[in-house]
């Protein structure tokens, strides 16, 4: 039965996020019927994160049926409208028809230098937002974003276009709550909604699209979205998807 075995298909999707990552792991068969699966939190090996990851991955480094796809959070990511001369000399995405993702050209080369596989493709945040955007029934404007531990992936867009994109630091708002109330007692949640205030402050005052509700995706709990409704009055919901798994799902899409 080794013909069996030569139509088998396994998709790893690696997210790393500020020093921690995690791994989604899917095997299946020539039906696409999935034969086995783990989302597992990978520690560093005696200091050394790349090392635990490479375990994981050892395995793809043999097949060359082993598709992998690695994300991150990375401030540097971001997302153009149409193609031009100027993006030459970066390292880009093509996810739709004049929908490009600019990718961190620094954090690429630290992956491929580390990672011990034959091959794997760096996604942008953006890509995930833009097949969620593609995956849900949407009527007027919508923010959908990603929350990592130290940065924000967001996406404003409507039924027929993207209108806005754009990589936030967390680490940014933080300091601007700081230097304007020393004396406040912050939590993250607090830092999370004050980003968002802020982005939505610039999005208005170049845009006359108005946001009528707010998508948020990522490690949240589903009281997320009451919270930062009350802060800045945009119905909020918390997106059933885990990134991570969708992340994955689209490895499986575009490689099966």
């Amino acid at each position: 039965m080794a013909f069996l075995k030569r139509n088998l298909r396994n998709f790893y999707t690696v997210f790393f996020d500020d020093g921690s990552c995690k791994i989604k792991f899917r095997n299946l068969n020539s039906q696409k019927v999935i034969l086995k699966e783990y989302f597992n939190t990978v520690r560093p090996k005696d200091g050394d994160l790349f090392k635990s990851v490479n375990e994981y991955l050892k395995d793809a480094k043999k097949d060359k049926k082993s598709y992998v796809s690695v994300i991150d959070g990375s401030l540097k990511h971001s997302l153009v409208m149409e193609n031009s001369d100027d993006l030459k000399d970066k390292l880009t995405q093509k996810i739709d028809k004049n929908i490009i993702a600019i990718l961190d050209e620094d954090k690429f080369q630290k992956y491929k230098e580390n990672l011990e596989v034959n091959e794997f493709e760096y996604i942008s945040p953006f890509k995930v937002l833009y097949f969620l955007y593609k995956n849900c029934k949407l009527d007027g404007v919508n923010l959908f974003l990603i929350k990592f531990h130290q940065t924000l992936a967001i996406m404003v867009a409507s039924k027929d276009k993207v209108i806005d994109a754009k990589m936030i630091s967390l680490e940014k708002s933080y300091e601007k709550m700081i230097l304007e109330n020393l004396d406040l007692d912050i939590n993250s949640d607090e830092i999370f909604c004050a980003a968002i205030e802020d982005y939505l402050k610039e999005f208005y005052e170049k845009h006359d699209d108005f946001i009528e509700k707010i998508m948020v995706y990522g490690s949240v709990g589903p009281e997320i979205g009451y919270y930062i409704f009350t802060k800045v009055f945009i119905k909020t919901e918390v997106g059933m998807e885990d990134v991570i798994d969708f992340a994955n799902k689209i490895n499986i899409k575009e490689n099966f």
